[in-house]
């Protein structure tokens, strides 16, 4: 099942049975000619709600933008399958429209959406950090925001398969200007150690594509099998067997980084250079550092022991391997 931060959609006008004049605007689409090609009406910013993000109402249809935050005390699962009766009732008693939600449910059609997780770390900076390594995959393109967030998209020309995953930081967007209020409605500690993957989709092929549905209907969308962001996840860190030895020298390096500072790794490259050249075999350096010297190398024997074994783990790729295994069991929930 998945968990949407977003949604928008559409439904037959007639299943809309009033709605309050005093909230809305109408906006009028002329022609070349000065002639009225179209009318519809937009809920005035000045009526918006947390959670309520817009509502369109033309000849034919009505079309609702609502997040997760419409009720706070269900915003920790956001919305799913199980409580769209919910949304769709906070939406009917907000006093800008009225319809039948279970009507609504039904006859519904998605036009966009945000697939959602939230996934804990001990470490969130420095996971965010890691998953820059899979920006060898150029199949897609990485773009880094400071220590918050990166997205990944897609580097395709067609729109329908144009898929994009960003990661974030949670808990300093609960901390911005913009969420105060919000913020005080929920218990916003729990998100301190919380990265977001979120999956936008707002094209129709792709969406009917990644959910594997014939239909973008509301319903078929939230009951679909498919773990989105899991699907998306995995291809991302599908590195080409053609730049695996780079990608590993960079998990490396990178793992590298998180610990020591930039002169520090370089003094290190220079004696990773010498371990490798001896094998790894500590009696092999010794001997080495004998060569012509009468100086007492203990010191330099033991950060030697403790540089080979350190090596060793990140040259195995624990820490990303680990890491990147964490998510996709969490995502495949």
């Amino acid at each position: 099942m998945n968990n949407f931060d977003s949604l928008k959609i559409s439904f037959p006008v007639e299943l809309l049975q009033s709605h309050s004049t005093k909230h809305f605007e109408e906006t009028i689409k002329k022609d070349s000619s000065g002639n009225m090609k179209s009318n519809y009406l937009s809920l005035n910013p000045n009526y918006k709600q947390t959670g309520l993000n817009g509502i369109h109402i033309q000849s034919d249809k009505c079309i609702i933008q609502i997040s997760s935050k419409l009720i706070p005390d269900l915003y920790c699962n956001m919305i799913d399958i199980n409580n769209i009766d919910e949304y769709m009732q906070a939406v009917n008693q907000s006093g800008v429209i009225r319809f039948n939600p279970h009507s609504v449910i039904e006859k519904a059609k998605v036009f966009s959406c945000d697939v959602t997780n939230n996934i804990k770390f001990n470490n969130p900076v420095e996971a965010l950090s890691y998953l820059h390594s899979f920006g060898f995959n150029d199949k897609y393109s990485l773009d880094i925001f400071e220590k918050e967030s990166i997205i990944f998209e897609r580097n395709v020309s067609s729109k329908s398969l144009r898929e994009r995953q960003i990661i974030y930081s949670k808990y300093p967007e609960l901390c911005r200007k913009s969420n105060k209020e919000f913020s005080r409605l929920i218990d916003k500690e729990k998100y301190k150690n919380v990265l977001r993957f979120e999956s936008r989709f707002n094209n129709l092929s792709l969406m009917r594509n990644s959910f594997n549905i014939r239909d973008t209907g509301l319903i078929d969308i939230l009951n679909s099998d498919e773990k989105i962001n899991y699907n998306i996840f995995s291809r991302i860190t599908d590195i080409p067997e053609t730049k695996l030895d780079e990608f590993n020298n960079y998990k490396s390096l990178l793992e590298m980084k998180i610990e020591y500072r930039n002169r520090n790794i370089e003094k290190m490259l220079g004696r990773i250079q010498i371990i490798k050249l001896c094998n790894y075999d500590i009696d092999l350096i010794k001997a080495y550092f004998k060569v012509g010297s009468t100086a007492n190398n203990s010191k330099y024997i033991r950060e030697y022991k403790e540089l080979i074994k350190s090596l060793l783990a990140v040259e195995s790729g624990n820490k990303i391997n680990e890491m990147t295994d964490y998510i996709k069991r969490k995502l495949a929930v």
